[in-house]
C-alpha cells in the first residue's frame, strides 16, 4: 500500500453561506419552544399555542395541568453550532432593539409634529 504525502490530503476549503428563500418555502408561526438534548445534538420542538384556546386546553389550564399542544416542528441541531445560535440571536435581539427603539422615536417625533386640527 503507498504511503500517503500531505499532496494526497483533500485541501480544506472555508466558504459562507447564502441562504435562498422562496416565496413556498415553508414559514411557521411558533409562540412555544422547548429544548431538550441527547449526547449527540439539541433538539427545538416548536409549537403554537392558540389564541383563543379550546376549551379542553382552558379546563386543563385552570385544572393546574399542562395543556397539551402539537409540535409543529423539530429542529435537531449538532452541539458544534450552539454557541454560533445563540450568538446569533444575542446579535439579532440587539438589533431589533435597535430597531425598536428608532421606532419609537420616530413615532414620538410624529406625534409632536402634527399640527392640531382647526376648531369650528
Amino acid at each position: 500500500m503507498a504511503k500517503r504525502t500531505s499532496k494526497d490530503k483533500p485541501k480544506q476549503i472555508t466558504t459562507g453561506v447564502q441562504l435562498d428563500v422562496k416565496p413556498d418555502t415553508p414559514s411557521y408561526y411558533v409562540n412555544y419552544v422547548s429544548v431538550s438534548h441527547t449526547p449527540y445534538d439539541f433538539t427545538l420542538s416548536v409549537a403554537k399555542i392558540p389564541s383563543p384556546m379550546t376549551q379542553e386546553q382552558v379546563a386543563s389550564a385552570q385544572s393546574g395541568k399542562p395543556i397539551s399542544l402539537e409540535v409543529i416542528l423539530q429542529l435537531v441541531v449538532p452541539p458544534l453550532l450552539i454557541e454560533g445560535l445563540i450568538k446569533a440571536f444575542i446579535d439579532q435581539k440587539k438589533e431589533y432593539e435597535k430597531t425598536l427603539a428608532q421606532q419609537v422615536k420616530n413615532n414620538e417625533m410624529q406625534q409632536h409634529t402634527k399640527l392640531p386640527s382647526p376648531v369650528n
